[in-house]
């Protein structure tokens, strides 16, 4: 029999205690393998709210995937974009695709280690230049001197 761990919040709740509460309350149980599913319940909270929470703990547990997953470094000193304008447009153009992971890493000192496990990369390859990847292999390097779209 399928385990659904059910968590019913006090109507006080907030969106961001529930969220909160929701993944330290069976997050880790979830990603064991301790259970198949969640019902969350707030009688504060819009359904389409609860539900959205509920797909996006289960897609971050690995368990289902309900939509794009996107994989970011963190930007540093070598990044070589606007990291924030590129992942915006790239979401942006990409959020239709559940069950995609890209990953937009600003370097290539890291960017192809750590994005390693997605479908698709995108990893600043040198100043003013990008380099395409579908899984580990670089398919295509491109100018971005008037901005990486």
């Amino acid at each position: 029999f399928p385990v659904i761990h059910h968590i019913d919040f006090p109507k006080s709740i907030d969106r961001d205690g529930l969220v909160i509460g929701a993944g330290s309350n069976v997050g880790a149980l979830l990603v064991d393998g301790l259970g198949d599913g969640v019902l969350l319940e707030a009688a504060s909270q819009e359904f389409e709210f609860l539900r959205d929470t509920s797909f996006n703990l289960l897609q971050g547990c690995r368990m289902r995937n309900t939509k794009t997953e996107y994989v970011s470094c963190p930007s540093c000193g070598r990044t070589l974009f606007d990291l924030q304008e590129i992942s915006a447009q790239i979401r942006e153009k990409t959020s239709h695709l559940p069950g995609v992971s890209i990953a937009i890493m600003g370097c290539i000192v890291n960017g192809p280690g750590e994005m390693a496990d997605a479908d698709f990369g995108y990893v600043g390859g040198a100043p003013g230049k990008i380099d395409l990847y579908v899984g580990k292999d670089r398919c295509a390097t491109g100018n971005c001197n008037g901005g990486c779209h």
